[in-house]
C-alpha cells in the first residue's frame, strides 16, 4: 500500500499459508488504507480471492480512471459468462479499447487490472461467438487507426481465414486511395510491403514521398530508375544546403554512389 507500484506477488499463491485469520487481517488492512491506486487494485484481488466474479466486475467497472475492459472481459469468460463477456467487449470497442498498447497508456498490472484488449484476442472471441463481420469490421478499423504493415497483415489473415482475403484486401486498399494523405509514406510502406513497387510509384506521384523516398528509390526490381536517380539527386541537393560537417559529406557521398550504381 505504501509502494508506486502494483503487487508483484499474486496473493492466491498465498492463500494456503495465510489461512482465514491471516487473510482477514490482510482484508482488514486494505479496508483501512484511504483510496489509492494500490488499494483499488488489491480489492480486486481479493474479490479474485474470494470467486466474487460481480464484486471484481463492478470494482473494475467503477474505478475512476474509467472501466478496465480486458479484465472485466477475461473473467466473466472464466466465469463461463460469454454473453455478458461479449457485451462488455463491445463496449471496450466502442471505447476505443482494444489495439496495441499505447507507450503514454498507464501502467498495468496483466495478472490483476488491464484496460486494452489485445487485437487478435478481441477478433478471436468475435469469431468464437459467431460473429465473423464484427470481427472484420474491428480489423478494418484498427487498421484505419494505424495504417502500419503489422494491422496490415492482421486484417489480411483474417480475412483469409473467412474466406474474403480478395474482398477485404480491395476495400482496404480503396481506404487507402480515398484518404487524403499529407505525403505517401504510409501508402508506399504498404505497396513495398506487398513487394508492389509500381503503385508504390503511383502513390509517390500521386502525394509525394517524404521518408520513404529511399525505400522506393532502392526497390527493386527497379521499374523506374530514372525517378529513382532523379530522388537520390534531389536529396543530395537537399544536403548540399545544410551546413557542411563531416557527417554531411558522407551522407553526399553515400548518396552519389548509390546514384551512380542506379
Amino acid at each position: 500500500l505504501e509502494v508506486l507500484s502494483c503487487p508483484e506477488l499474486a496473493l492466491t499463491d498465498f492463500l494456503p499459508a495465510l489461512g482465514e485469520e491471516g487473510l482477514a487481517v490482510y482484508r482488514g488492512a486494505v479496508e483501512a488504507a484511504p483510496p489509492s491506486r494500490q488499494r483499488f487494485v488489491l480489492e480486486v484481488e481479493l474479490a479474485d480471492a474470494d470467486g466474487d466474479v460481480d464484486r471484481a466486475v463492478e470494482l473494475l467497472a467503477e474505478e475512476t480512471t474509467g472501466p478496465w475492459y480486458a479484465s472485466i472481459v477475461e473473467r466473466l469468460l472464466g466465469a463461463g459468462r460469454g454473453e455478458e463477456a461479449m457485451a462488455w467487449l463491445d463496449r471496450a470497442v466502442a471505447a476505443g479499447r482494444v489495439g496495441r498498447r499505447r507507450f503514454w497508456d498507464p501502467p498495468e498490472n496483466a495478472d490483476i487490472v488491464r484496460r486494452r484488449l489485445d487485437a487478435p484476442r478481441a477478433i478471436e472471441l468475435y469469431i468464437g461467438a459467431g460473429r465473423p463481420d464484427d470481427a472484420v469490421e474491428l480489423a478494418h478499423r484498427l487498421f484505419r487507426e494505424d495504417p502500419g504493415a503489422d494491422a496490415y497483415d492482421l486484417l489480411l489473415d483474417i480475412a483469409e481465414r473467412l474466406g474474403r482475403r480478395d474482398r477485404e484486401r480491395e476495400a482496404a486498399l480503396a481506404w487507402i486511395d480515398g484518404h487524403s494523405w499529407r505525403d505517401a509514406d504510409i501508402p508506399i510502406a504498404l505497396a513495398l510491403h506487398e513487394g508492389d513497387v509500381e503503385r508504390a510509384w503511383r502513390a509517390a506521384d500521386r502525394w509525394g514521398a517524404d521518408d520513404a523516398w529511399q525505400k522506393l528509390a532502392d526497390a527493386a526490381p527497379q521499374p523506374r530508375p530514372a525517378d529513382a536517380m532523379r530522388l537520390y539527386e534531389e536529396a543530395v541537393t537537399r544536403t548540399l544546403g545544410r551546413r557542411s560537417t563531416r557527417e554531411t559529406s558522407q551522407r553526399i557521398a553515400q548518396f552519389a554512389v548509390r546514384l551512380r550504381d542506379i
